[in-house]
């Protein structure tokens, strides 16, 4: 759960301060180990959704990714 805070807080901190969306795009994919350790977070799916939507402009990749894919 605290990697799926870390994750959800570097996916806005872009949209909330002067923050290159580039840093905190990587800081969001590098507190991805809580996917790993329960992938039935819905907010850590839902931050790199935001990633993946708002940066990489991967619409598709951010529809797929649902818990237990």
């Amino acid at each position: 759960m605290a990697y799926a805070g870390l994750a959800s807080a570097y996916a806005v901190l872009a949209d909330y301060s002067n923050t290159p969306a580039a840093e905190t795009a990587a800081a969001t994919r590098s507190s991805a180990p809580g996917l790993e350790l329960d992938d039935r977070l819905g907010e850590a799916h839902a931050a790199l959704a935001k990633v993946l939507m708002d940066y990489e402009w991967d619409w598709a990749g951010a529809d797929g990714i649902r818990p237990g894919n």
